[in-house]
């Protein structure tokens, strides 16, 4: 959905609402200026994108035993 400043401005529960169920778009002079996610989906959507970015990614020994963290991120 896309909205205004001023309209967001106006009715700014209305749309915090929606973004739980999907993305608003904030437009000021006709420009995209920010994005409302809720909280549940900016959450999902970012695992998604860091998942899918390590499907590819196979880490060197040194880069493991730099960051112990990788084992457990990569378990998963």
């Amino acid at each position: 959905m896309v909205v205004t400043a001023t309209e967001l401005k106006q009715n700014l529960s209305k749309y915090i609402e929606l973004s739980n169920n999907e993305e608003v778009v904030v437009t000021k002079n006709g420009r995209p200026v920010t994005y409302l996610n809720g909280p549940t989906r900016k959450k999902q959507s970012a695992f998604e994108h860091f998942a899918g970015s390590l499907a590819w990614y196979r880490p060197t020994t040194e880069e493991l035993e730099a960051d112990p963290r990788l084992k457990r991120i990569l378990s998963r």
